[in-house]
């Protein structure tokens, strides 16, 4: 019901959506992950490390957005979320180029997340 009542930006996405666009950016994870995992090359700790972090940070994002109901948390936690994919993607590209492309679409929509909740923690008391 909170999030409902929120005011919200005119870009924000179909309810519906999120299923589909997050089920598809999964897969993509994992598949860039196994290209990695399958690859040769420096920085394979680092890359696994940065993984997992932002991992960590991604599934945790909607607990703290719809949990603890402070718009401002999780804009910065998606900011923190962004820092660890770009690690992530860096890390990938030294080891198989196509593993850090697969993120694209990651990072993009997490950049427009991070717009939303911007919108929403400026939109609402």
């Amino acid at each position: 019901m909170w999030y409902q009542n929120l005011k919200k930006s005119k870009y924000t996405p179909l309810p519906n959506s999120f299923t589909l666009v997050w089920s598809i950016l999964y897969l993509f994870i994992l598949t860039s992950f196994i290209l990695y995992l399958y690859s040769t090359g420096p920085y394979f700790i680092y890359g696994c490390l940065f993984f997992m972090i932002q991992l960590i940070l991604n599934l945790s994002w909607a607990p703290v957005f719809f949990l603890v109901k402070k718009p401002i948390f999780s804009f910065v936690h998606a900011l923190i979320l962004s820092y660890f994919i770009f690690l992530t993607m860096i890390f990938f590209s030294y080891r198989n180029i196509l593993s850090c492309m697969i993120f694209i679409p990651y990072i993009f929509w997490i950049i427009f997340a991070i717009y939303l909740i911007f919108y929403i923690s400026e939109h609402n008391s």
